[in-house]
């Protein structure tokens, strides 16, 4: 153990060496505890090691997120943005149920706990826009709207104190966190005056959705001021997510053609055909539709199973 002398102080470590503060003085020596190859090998090590491999799938989730959001989030960027998000996915990830801890990944996780989520911690969106979002997401026909009433901007404090327009913007995201790929669509408001009132807003979206994958819809509100007739986007605005959905897998019903339900003839009913009528949402007591159904049926082996239990229920 080696001490200090001198007037340099010095606290932390440099390489191999630590300086800590002690009764005696600053005290300098190796630094304590297992080195990096025993972490990664060492059997006393495999919860950290789990721990760590589940911190770097979070970190992968919250970059795609970003990258999902686009250019959404360029004046809105904070210092602690990126630990805070990477702290978000984590916590979505331990709600995975589906795989072994040390495997555990947002994509399988509560995406719920999405919602609400702020941008910039220092001004939210709640605080810049006082008044109440409507706002609706229908994950199976990807439908996204948001209406915001009429209201008056007073509320400057946390503002840019250069901003002299704001735009209302819509994004929503949508992210395969197993395939690493995303998209978005962006929609925004006409540029705003601050200082009048703002006529009530309405955005729109009409995506294409895909099982599996997860939509994130934030709404939030884009500072700007106006150089020679040139916007500015400047940072500092507010950003936050209103919903987080995973897309499911969404059932069709059978699609009759109009030739067969019209000549269709009644049959005496029985346990399976109820059953396929509740499954499939298609009226089984029609014989030319159960005939239509075995057709239609997925795979010959499907088809045949059904068309042999058909006929020894008759």
């Amino acid at each position: 153990m080696a001490k200090l002398v001198g007037t340099l102080k010095l606290r932390g470590s440099i390489d191999d060496l630590c300086c800590r503060q002690t009764e005696d003085g600053i005290v300098v020596g190796m630094k304590p505890g297992p080195s990096r190859e025993k972490v990664l090998t060492h059997d006393n090590f495999k919860r950290t090691r789990c721990n760590a491999s589940e911190f770097q799938l979070a970190i992968k989730s919250a970059t795609l997120l970003r990258r999902a959001l686009g250019s959404v989030l360029d004046g809105v960027r904070a210092t602690k943005l990126s630990g805070r998000m990477n702290g978000l996915l984590y916590s979505v990830a331990e709600q995975d149920q589906e795989h072994d801890l040390g495997y555990r990944c947002a994509g399988s996780g509560d995406v719920s706990r999405l919602e609400g989520f702020e941008f910039n911690h220092k001004l939210s969106l709640d605080y810049a826009l006082p008044v109440c979002i409507e706002q609706q997401l229908d994950a199976a026909s990807g439908s996204v709207q948001v209406n915001i009433p009429s209201f008056i901007v007073r509320r400057r404090k946390g503002f840019p104190p250069e901003a002299t327009h704001f735009k209302v913007v819509s994004c929503v995201g949508m992210m395969d966190f197993d395939k690493r790929r995303y998209s978005n669509h962006i929609e925004e408001s006409d540029l705003l005056p601050l200082s009048k009132k703002m006529a009530a807003v309405e955005l729109q979206h009409q995506l294409v959705t895909k099982t599996g994958e997860v939509m994130v819809h934030a709404v939030g509100m884009l500072f700007y001021k106006v150089v020679k007739g040139r916007e500015v986007l400047l940072n500092g605005g507010a950003l936050q997510i209103m919903e987080a959905v995973r897309v499911a897998e969404v059932e069709q019903a059978v699609q009759l053609p109009a030739a067969i339900v019209s000549s269709a003839c009644p049959v005496e009913t029985d346990d399976f055909s109820i059953g396929v009528t509740n499954a499939l949402g298609v009226p089984l007591q029609y014989e030319a539709v159960r005939q239509h159904v075995i057709e239609k049926a997925k795979g010959p082996r499907k088809k045949t199973r059904l068309k042999r239990y058909l006929v020894r229920k008759e």
